[in-house]
């Protein structure tokens, strides 16, 4: 099983996976690097979805490797639309959410957490955030709970499947 730890040292920021007891530095894309999201090649995905008591879900951590699969939804996410600017008024938003951490060999790509509740958003970790919502939203939600294998349920959590469909 592996667990992913981070540690702040004074001097800088360090992130790591612990699989197996095996320790495998993770480095990450300076903010200020020439490579644009559009020209990387991520080859894997891990996904964390914390602890949610109020919707009776497990913690979950999954890595995919299937580098099709990683792609097909790193692109996904890459068309989503920006989140609107303004005010919204968004549905009654629950606990689930998802961590997305996309990696090429060692070096993360993308951070992102994913609310599949509310106004369905991605949050980006570089700074942008796009709305999962219309046809390519509900593209992008269908291939991820497909590729976590979970059903309404144990997706969206158990107080929240049957009004979010």
């Amino acid at each position: 099983m592996a667990a992913l730890f981070i540690i702040l040292p004074a001097i800088g920021f360090y992130a790591g996976i612990r699989y197996q007891q095996k320790l495998i530095r993770i480095n990450q894309i300076p903010v200020s690097s020439s490579q644009t999201q559009s020209n990387l090649s991520p080859n894997m995905l891990i996904i964390i979805r914390p602890e949610d008591k109020q919707d009776d879900l497990p913690m979950m951590t999954k890595t995919i490797t299937d580098t099709n699969t990683v792609m097909k939804l790193y692109h996904q996410i890459e068309v989503l639309p920006d989140m609107p600017k303004g005010k919204l008024n968004c549905p009654l938003s629950f606990f689930v959410t998802y961590t997305l951490d996309f990696f090429q060999n060692d070096t993360q790509v993308i951070s992102a957490r994913f609310n599949p509740t509310g106004c369905r958003t991605i949050e980006i970790f570089q700074g942008k955030a796009k709305w999962v919502l219309g046809p390519k939203g509900t593209t992008f939600i269908t291939t991820l709970q497909q590729t976590l294998e979970l059903t309404d349920a144990e997706f969206y959590g158990h107080q929240n499947h049957k009004i979010t469909k």
